[in-house]
């Protein structure tokens, strides 16, 4: 739909008031199947917290005791919601200051991806492997993810990926039918510890033996490319494709959201996390009439788009501002971009806590 010739007639205020009632309207009508239902400006409380020296947020993890941990470019940051403690090469024993991911496992220590080693930190001790001994020879490890039955594991665009079981180091590089495991772009577990990784191909699981493909000659899955994955509260699948909307497996059935929300903002999913009171969130991108971030949300039978101008996209080069995603013990979501860190509380938070 172009505006010019409304432009030339109608002021500016009550255009965006049409625009907008417009796109309400166009969501609204959307078909079911489609999934989309509602559009609302974000009433919940947001706030912006500067880190300090300007970093660039790579990744964010929480602790059971509500600590933020981030992996930077200035090394990691852990942030207890009023004062910031920064650990790099010259006050502590990390590996590298550039930090690639970061996760925590069950017993609370912190594990740092870099281009060179994996770093483990328990509060007081640092551990650290090279990653050249454990086969990543190639770009390093582009993350690490601890799962529940107590393994770490590392992945990256080398030889496939890495386990810990907190006594020796195991490569997995080949599937069950020789076939090379190749570069993993994210990776996560569920509660059963079966992994769930986008390898290029698709969807990837892995039990621990068994590997199993998921990609659009075998499946309804919307598109190879993937840019996120989550796991449901109730052991749903959520893939984020980055360019065609979100898919969603049951273990059986696929459920595929690709439709356009509307004009102000793209079908294009690059993140995803799931909540502990089963919401499912998804940051999408602008376009040129939004150059915000949209962030959607599925509470188990609609979705709603939030309309947030404080997380901006640059669709002019394609990229995003935001560098990462994630939700804490309270249900709160943060996101990390280039010079600073968002923390978005929705409102059930909110008048939980009031």
């Amino acid at each position: 739909m172009k505006s010019i010739s409304i432009k030339s007639a109608i002021p500016l205020r009550v255009e965006k008031m049409l625009y907008f009632t417009v796109c309400v309207i166009s969501l609204l009508t959307a078909g079911v199947n489609d999934g989309w239902a509602e559009v609302r400006e974000d009433n919940g409380n947001w706030k912006k917290h500067p880190i300090p020296d300007a970093a660039q947020v790579e990744d964010v993890a929480f602790d059971s005791l509500g600590n933020k941990w981030l992996a930077t470019n200035h090394g990691l940051y852990k942030f207890d919601g009023t004062t910031w403690t920064n650990y790099n090469t010259m006050n502590s024993p990390i590996a590298d200051d550039f930090l690639r991911d970061i996760d925590i496992d069950s017993e609370g220590a912190v594990w740092i991806a870099t281009s060179e080693a994996i770093s483990r930190f328990d509060g007081k001790n640092w551990t650290s492997h090279d990653l050249k001994d454990l086969g990543f020879r190639n770009s390093g490890a582009s993350g690490v993810h601890c799962d529940d039955i107590g393994n770490t594991w590392l992945y990256g665009q080398s030889k496939g990926i890495c386990r810990f079981n907190g006594e020796k180091w195991q490569v997995f590089e080949k599937q069950d039918n020789g076939s090379r495991v190749g570069s993993v772009r994210c990776l996560t577990s569920d509660c059963d510890g079966v992994l769930w990784m986008a390898t290029g191909k698709g969807l990837c699981s892995f039990d621990g033996s068994r590997w199993m493909l998921y990609d659009t000659e075998n499946s309804e899955i919307a598109d190879n490319g993937i840019r996120d994955i989550a796991i449901a509260v109730n052991g749903d699948i959520w893939i984020a494709h980055g360019r065609i909307g979100v898919s969603r497996f049951d273990g059986k059935q696929w459920t595929v959201y690709k439709k356009a929300f509307n004009e102000l903002l793209s079908e294009k999913a690059f993140g995803i996390e799931a909540d502990e009171a089963g919401n499912v969130w998804v940051l999408c991108e602008g376009t040129h009439v939004s150059k915000s971030c949209g962030l959607c949300k599925f509470d188990g039978s609609q979705w709603t788009t939030y309309l947030t101008p404080r997380l901006t996209s640059d669709v002019t080069s394609g990229s995003t501002r935001v560098t990462s995603m994630g939700v804490d013990t309270r249900n709160a979501l943060w996101f990390g971009e280039f010079m600073g860190l968002s923390e978005y509380v929705p409102e059930s938070i909110e008048r939980a806590e009031d």
